[in-house]
């Protein structure tokens, strides 16, 4: 789950780009940019797909930072998460390290 940005690495000794488009974070299409946190952001998609059933539209998922959660209890931390690794800036996604220990408490 967390290989986006080690196989976005390797693409530059490829022709074609891996991944999916809908999982890519938005500072995939610029190299100097690219780092551990687009793994974040392409979690925070899975996490919203695995909880609604779609993808969210790649246009609009920066809204999903501000959408407010719903469900149980566990269901709103999780969507907490989920939005916090969808953030459009790279410096305001947690590490890895710490969604592990935010999923730990739930």
């Amino acid at each position: 789950l967390g290989d986006f940005g080690s196989a976005n690495f390797l693409a530059q000794l490829s022709t074609v780009a891996p991944g999916c488009v809908a999982y890519a974070a938005p500072e995939c299409q610029t190299p100097a940019l690219q780092g551990p946190k687009m793994d974040v952001y392409s979690f925070g998609i899975l996490l919203f797909e695995m909880f609604t059933g779609k993808l969210p539209d790649p246009d609009r998922v920066h809204l999903l930072c501000v959408a407010p959660p719903s469900g149980s209890t566990a269901k709103q931390a999780i969507t907490e998460i989920a939005k916090i690794c969808v953030c459009q800036k790279v410096d305001d996604r947690p590490n890895m390290a710490a969604i592990y220990a935010r999923l730990g408490q739930i």
